[in-house]
């Protein structure tokens, strides 16, 4: 009777261990790699988007987290800078900035925010595919926020 009660033991605690394991794996998504050349036209072509030339030199701060100041577009009186994540993260006014890759199929998506990086933004989310040398983006409906401002607690 001692052995069947450790035999079950054992067999609940190997799932229970299993499932918390498999429970960490969802949450964390797997880096995509895409080539400089790719990315560089996903950057650029949204930062364009965005920013339409300037009657009055202007500065937009950004994060360089993903990206490369290679990849940003010239545009008549604009100015890019990139920042490291801690000058981002410290900047008062907020950042504009991309989130990390993702892939569904062979659909890929980007968000493309303002804010700061790692507390409260909003921006859009942005698809793309990859077809052969070209890129096919487009923006998706809706929008993406994120906040990381104290809990007034239960309404």
């Amino acid at each position: 009777m001692i052995i069947r009660k450790r035999i079950i033991l054992l067999i609940l605690t190997i799932i229970a261990g299993s499932w918390c394991a498999f429970a960490q794996n969802e949450d964390e998504k797997p880096k995509v790699e895409l080539p400089d050349k790719v990315l560089s036209q996903v950057v650029r072509r949204i930062v364009q988007w965005y920013f339409k030339p300037a009657n009055q030199p202007r500065t937009v701060h950004f994060s360089e987290n993903g990206i490369k100041s290679a990849w940003m577009p010239e545009i008549r009186n604009i100015e890019f800078v990139l920042l490291n994540d801690k000058d981002s993260n410290e900047r008062e006014e907020g950042v504009y900035f991309f989130e990390q890759v993702e892939r569904e199929g062979k659909t890929y998506s980007i968000n493309f925010g303002f804010g700061h990086p790692n507390c409260d933004a909003t921006g859009d989310p942005w698809r793309f595919r990859v077809i052969g040398n070209s890129v096919r983006l487009w923006q998706f409906r809706g929008g993406w926020g994120k906040g990381c401002g104290e809990s007034a607690g239960p309404a």
